[in-house]
Parts: structure tokens; sequence; C-alpha cells
């Protein structure tokens, strides 16, 4: 749910439910803009299933609310395709997808191209999604997807389950989620970048005006399930900040911060 509530008072305006899925969470903090509430939703179907549950069936999504009334002005999936029936098994269980690409963190407003910027978690089931492990650009007024740039990893990121899960493949994938927001970037010639860190420990650079095309890229660290950048990033007019958590691999790239030049 999202709530507005009068802040003289206390009182509640209004309250809205975002999605119907019973795994839903909300991680991102909305983003305020022009009127409209921008929502991001994950879930945590990846990790806490209930015995027996038909994985997987969340897609991420974006919703944009009137913030006056809280009514749905629109609401874009990250994984265009419905979920359906995969695989059934003998003992009534069920394989279900494509899922997955979750919001985890606030989206990014783009004013001057009047876009809106997410980056999305890996594929949960079903065959890997190419805007799963990406930065995507919504239009702001209409939700329709512009452009998806995703992150190239060695293996498909389908990584939805514990081992002994039905719907585990024989590799899971590296779960290298986009965790941090993405950052707008002004250069000091004007420029602006999309700059976005993965949890692969890698930093890109992304030209907006190019649909996404990479202008760089930097490794800050050797990135894990748990670790590379998973938390917020910072950048001024020449520098990015990025900070590095690395739980399983080992020194010299373990923990720390970098500053690269933009």
């Amino acid at each position: 749910f999202v709530y507005a509530v009068d802040a003289a008072s206390g009182r509640l305006q209004w309250s809205r439910k975002v999605d119907d899925h019973p795994l839903v969470r909300l991680t991102g903090s909305p983003v305020l803009h022009a009127g409209r509430l921008y929502v991001p939703t994950s879930s945590y179907e990846e990790g806490g299933k209930p015995p027996g549950y038909a994985c997987c069936t969340f897609r991420g999504s974006l919703v944009a609310l009137d913030v006056a009334t809280g009514d749905v002005v629109w609401k874009t999936f990250t994984i265009a395709e419905e979920p359906h029936l995969l695989r059934a098994y003998a003992d009534g269980t069920e394989l279900r997808g494509p899922a997955g690409a979750a919001i985890w963190s606030a989206p990014t407003i783009d004013v001057k191209r009047s876009a809106i910027y997410v980056g999305t978690g890996n594929t949960y089931s079903g065959s890997a999604q190419p805007t799963a492990d990406a930065i995507l650009a919504f239009d702001l007024k209409t939700g329709k997807l512009r452009w998806s740039h995703q992150m190239a990893t060695t293996t498909p990121d389908v990584f939805g389950c514990t081992p002994g899960d039905i719907n585990c493949g024989d590799r899971p994938g590296p779960d290298f989620d986009f965790g941090a927001s993405p950052v707008l970037a002004t250069l000091a010639n004007g420029r602006q970048l999309v700059v976005a860190g993965q949890k692969g420990g890698v930093v890109f650079a992304l030209d907006p005006d190019k649909r996404g095309e990479q202008v760089w890229r930097y490794r800050a660290g050797g990135g894990s399930g748990l670790g590379g950048i998973q938390w917020g990033i910072a950048a001024d007019r020449d520098r990015v900040y990025v900070p590095v958590a690395e739980i399983y691999n080992p020194a010299p790239m373990r923990f720390g911060s970098h500053a690269i030049v933009s």
C-alpha cells in the first residue's frame, strides 16, 4: 500500500494498493514529480516462498499515482509477458514464469527528457529476460518503455530458488541485481550520463540521448550475490562515488569505496 497523510494533522487522505501479488513488497522510495507519485515494486518471492508454492509469478513494475487522489495513472511491468504454467509435476507442484526483474530502489526522474529510470533485478524463473539486470527508461507521462540496457553476465541470471526447488536450474545465475538507484550525472561540459552500479561489482555509464548506449564501464569489485555495489552511489560534475561490499570475494577487491572520473 501507498499512503498519503495530511502533513499538519496526520489524518489519512488516501491509500492505494499498487499490486495484488501475495509476496509483493515495496523497498524503493517513491518519487514525486509534477503531481504524480512514482512507486517501484519488488518482492520476496525469490527467497520467501512457502512449501508447495507455484513459483514464480511476480513481475516488477513502476506505478504512477495521482498525488491528490491516489488514482493509478499508469502501471508498467518490467517483464511484458504474463507468467504462465511452464511445467506441472506429479506431486502437484508447478513451475511458472517468466518472472522477476524487481525494482529494489527509488526511480530517477529526468525532467529534460521527460523520462524516468529504474534498475532491475534478476529473472526468477523461465527464460532469462532482456529487461532483468538492466536499466530501463520509461516515458514519464505514459509509462511506455523507451529503452532497456541489460548488463551482460557470463551466464543467464535466472536466480529465484534454493537448491532442491523445482525451478532451480543446473547452474543458478550469479544474482547480479541493480540494487542502487541510477544516477543522472551532469558533467562539467554539460553532457549528461545515466550511471548505475551492479552487484556484479561493475559501474556503467549510459548515454540517455542514444537509447542507453554504453559510454564506459569500470570494475570496482569482484561481485557476488551479496557483494558488489548494492546501495546508493553519488556523482558530481567530475567524479562518481561508489561504495563496494564484498562478502565472498578475497582481497584486494574487498570493501571500500571508489571515486571514478566520469
